[in-house]
């Protein structure tokens, strides 16, 4: 199985909306890592969220990567 891990801050709801609604159309894992201070709920099934403010984007990369039994990870920002 494969593992995508989406970093995603700050009033950037609309880039992670449309990166979920291309991504969760595969069959992979979705985890999102998310360092803003406020966030709408995430409405997508498949998506594992972790809402982390405060940290940095290493810390909540590494984190998301401790929990990931999966071989393959994928890192994409949400706006790519």
């Amino acid at each position: 199985m494969i593992t995508l891990i989406i970093p995603t801050t700050d009033f950037r709801d609309k880039l992670l909306d449309r990166a979920l609604s291309y991504y969760s159309k595969f069959s992979v894992k979705i985890i999102v890592v998310d360092g803003s201070k406020n966030r709408k709920k995430i409405r997508y099934k498949n998506v594992q969220y972790f809402h982390n403010p405060g940290i940095s984007l290493e810390q909540r990369l590494l984190m998301a990567v401790k929990k990931i039994p999966d071989n393959f990870i994928l890192i994409s920002q949400d706006d790519d």
